[in-house]
């Protein structure tokens, strides 16, 4: 059922074009999957349920959720000029989906064991990356306070100055630095031109280096075990996927 319903996303987003017969299976589907993983939020009960399957399913519910409002919306402004845009933007959060509907083929393919155990892996790796990202969360905000100290505290102020600092933060931690902004004219130079040396060695240097060591752990630790890992994680789902009353329990 999933692999048609990305074969109906496929078709319906290739194109922008009026409503069909396409659309209209790809809506009744993804009400039907937001029905089902909406009782089985009730049914968790409590944050300790919360794995990172939940997240990928709330980020592509609540997408596919925006992308419908905006497509009715479409439909009640009628033929105008917000009628189009509302349509384009229905379109644009529906593309966004793309790559979370894309990941979920993993869970089609987990009773095989080769993609059982990389989706394993997968899990483990995000896990013991959550002290990376603390610690860059932390680094991020030190040196953002930093930037936005020193463009306080000369006369040249920079337009959108938040944005630009998280963008550039954020940039630098993807490999892609700009030296530019923290030029003569801005952030008090040279401190921010220092600071900002500073920050690139402190992610490049150091914190990316400490998640590949979690990810290099995270990986033989299931390879070494691979056979106990997947049983227990097919037995996990197994048992996730029981529902009272159940003669077979």
């Amino acid at each position: 059922l999933w692999v048609f319903f990305l074969a109906i996303f496929t078709v319906q987003t290739r194109t922008l074009k009026s409503f069909d017969v396409f659309e209209a299976i790809l809506w009744v589907m993804a009400a039907g999957y937001l029905v089902e993983d909406a009782s089985r939020w009730v049914k968790m009960r409590g944050l300790g349920a919360i794995e990172f399957w939940t997240v990928i399913d709330i980020c592509t519910d609540g997408l596919l959720l925006v992308s419908f409002c905006f497509r009715v919306a479409s439909f009640t402004a009628h033929a105008s000029k917000r009628s189009d845009a509302y349509e384009l933007r229905a379109f644009q959060f529906l593309a966004c989906v793309a790559p979370l509907i894309w990941v979920q083929l993993l869970k089609v393919f987990d009773g095989f064991v080769y993609f059982g155990t990389l989706t394993v892996i997968i899990l483990r790796m995000f896990k013991e990356s959550a002290i990376f990202f603390t610690l860059l969360a932390l680094v991020m905000v030190g040196f953002g306070h930093a930037f936005l100290a020193l463009d306080a505290a000369d006369e040249s102020r920079v337009d959108n100055v938040l944005v630009k600092i998280v963008d550039l933060l954020t940039q630098s931690v993807l490999g892609g630095a700009d030296f530019d902004l923290t030029s003569e004219d801005a952030f008090g130079y040279p401190y921010g031109h220092i600071l900002y040396y500073a920050y690139c060695f402190v992610t490049a240097v150091i914190l990316l280096n400490i998640l590949i060591a979690f990810f290099g752990t995270a990986y033989s630790d299931v390879v070494d075990s691979a056979d106990e890992v997947y049983a227990a994680f097919f037995c996990q789902k197994v048992i996730s996927m029981v529902r009272a009353p159940d003669q077979f329990v």
